[in-house]
């Protein structure tokens, strides 16, 4: 089992994961969060283009500032 893991210590296995996944689950909530919201206009469409085209920075960009654009 420790060969599978290239001798880290679970601590590190976890901090990796976390750095792994960890965006991941930023970007599915920013994503899930604007599509369940209502808009005006074209913002919804813009700001999904947004995430999607910058996965990470849009994720964390809607979160801190699309959020309070909500009707």
């Amino acid at each position: 089992m420790e060969a599978l893991f290239f001798g880290l210590s679970g601590g590190m296995i976890l901090l990796i994961l976390l750095v792994m996944i960890g965006p991941v689950i930023v970007w599915f909530w920013a994503l899930i969060d604007c599509i369940k919201s209502d808009f005006q206009d074209y913002k919804k469409l813009l700001w999904v283009i947004i995430i999607f085209i910058l996965p990470f920075f849009g994720a964390v960009a809607y979160l801190a500032f699309g959020r309070d654009q909500k009707v």
